[in-house]
Formats: C-alpha cells, sequence, structure tokens
C-alpha cells in the first residue's frame, strides 16, 4: 500500500473519532499535487482550510467544484 493511501484510510478512522461533532477544522498546508486530502476532509464532512501557493490544473478544478459556506 502506499504511503499517501494508508495515511488517507488512517485519516478516515482516525479523525471522526477525535471530533464526532465535527467542530473543529482541517488545515491542509501544501495541498500538493496529486494527494489532496482537503477533498478527504469535504468528504468527510469537515470544514478544511486548504493553502497552495502552486495550484496544479486539477486541484483548481477541483476547487471550482466545491460547495464554499
Amino acid at each position: 500500500m502506499e504511503v499517501e493511501s494508508c495515511c488517507q484510510a488512517l485519516l478516515k478512522r482516525i479523525l471522526p473519532e477525535v471530533d464526532p461533532q465535527k467542530s473543529g477544522y482541517c488545515v491542509d498546508v501544501g495541498v500538493g499535487t496529486f494527494a489532496f486530502y482537503c477533498e478527504l476532509f469535504a468528504q468527510l464532512g469537515f470544514t478544511t482550510i486548504a493553502v497552495e501557493p502552486s495550484p496544479v490544473k486539477k486541484l483548481k478544478k477541483l476547487c471550482d467544484r466545491a460547495p464554499f459556506n
């Protein structure tokens, strides 16, 4: 199993236990180019702050379709 998929699988199980009310924020600094943790956090229902100084096209498209509150 690749490191990224393993980390995302762990976060998917751990985050809901750490904050079951989803009252906190997930912060993703250096979002990257292929393993978008911010997407996982949003899918889990967590408010997320994502920072990427050099976004790739795939990330820009992801942000374009993301619902912002």
